[in-house]
C-alpha cells in the first residue's frame, strides 16, 4: 500500500480492519496466552531470558499471522484431508454439478 493513503481510502481501511479485529479478537486473545505460556515455560525451564519490555509476543504473533496469510494466498496447496476446512476442489464440482443435473 503506498504511504499517500488519501483520507477516503485510511477511512476505508480502518472500517474493514475495525471489523477484522472483531472478527479475530477471540482466536488472538488465546493464541497471546499461548504464546506467553510458553515463553513462560522457557524462563522458568532458565533456556532463555526475556526482558519485561520485550516484543518477543508481538513479534512472534506477527510471524504467525503472517504464515497465515501466506497459507491463505497458496491455498492450492492446502491438503484437503490435514485441515478438512478447504474448499471442495473443481473436479468435485463438477461432479456435484452433474449429479444435480439428473
Amino acid at each position: 500500500m503506498s504511504d499517500k493513503m488519501t483520507e477516503k481510502a485510511l477511512a476505508i481501511v480502518s472500517a474493514i480492519a475495525a471489523e477484522a479485529v472483531e472478527a479475530l479478537q477471540g482466536d488472538v486473545s488465546l493464541a497471546v496466552e499461548i504464546v506467553e505460556d510458553r515463553i513462560n515455560f522457557l524462563v522458568d525451564a532458565e533456556l532463555i531470558e526475556v526482558d519485561e519490555d520485550s516484543e518477543m509476543v508481538r513479534t512472534i504473533l506477527h510471524v504467525a499471522l503472517d504464515a497465515v496469510l501466506d497459507a491463505i494466498a497458496e491455498g492450492e496447496d492446502c491438503d484437503e484431508d490435514e485441515c478438512g476446512d478447504c474448499e471442495e476442489s473443481d473436479e468435485d464440482e463438477d461432479e456435484d454439478s452433474d449429479e444435480r443435473a439428473y
